[in-house]
């Protein structure tokens, strides 16, 4: 949603009644905004006003997470011997432990 107007830099006070002048439904950006704060949203337009961005689903953001620290625990616990045990334990074949320890060399 484009709204282009010279407003500048305004106080966050002012900011803050603004958005409280519109209901959550009017954009996503005002629902986010009344609920992180306009200061945190001051921060999510500065670093990807203008840019194109995929927001993931929220299942799929917190599956991403957790696949994160399950590799980083395999890494970790991996000591040069046990790709078999590992794969058995975190429920994967020993190729995708491979892939996570190596990267794709497997192909």
């Amino acid at each position: 949603m484009g709204c282009r107007s010279g407003s500048g830099a305004r106080p966050a006070s002012y900011r803050t009644e603004l958005l409280e002048l519109f209901a959550p439904d009017h954009s996503p950006w005002v629902e986010i905004g009344q609920r992180i704060g306009v200061d945190a949203l001051g921060v999510v337009l500065s670093r990807l006003g203008g840019e194109k961005v995929h927001v993931p689903t929220e299942d799929n953001f917190w599956a991403c997470l957790e696949r994160a620290v399950r590799d980083e625990e395999i890494r970790q616990r991996f000591r040069g011997w046990n790709m078999k045990e590992l794969a058995a334990e975190y429920g994967v074949d020993t190729r995708h432990v491979r892939r996570i320890l190596f990267g794709r060399r497997d192909r």
